[in-house]
């Protein structure tokens, strides 16, 4: 029983790692607004790669992961 709990535990944080950047790039995209601010930043994003990238550059991997919980 406790191996079924630990082999869950871990396939649960394995998915997480490399979908949870998709998850953090999809809210931003639907929050985003045309604003003063967004201009400012060169504008609202047009894909989900230039997010992705324009996240990357500005905060770095880091940014990708914010809201993760540890």
């Amino acid at each position: 029983m406790l191996s079924w709990v630990l082999a869950s535990s871990a396939s649960g944080v394995l998915s997480r790692i490399p979908t949870h950047p998709f998850d953090t790039i999809k809210a931003k995209m639907q929050v985003q607004t045309v604003s003063s601010s967004a201009a400012a930043s060169g504008g609202p994003y047009t894909s989900v790669a230039d997010a992705m990238r324009r996240t990357f550059r500005s905060e770095g991997l880091k940014g990708l992961y914010q809201g993760t919980r540890v």
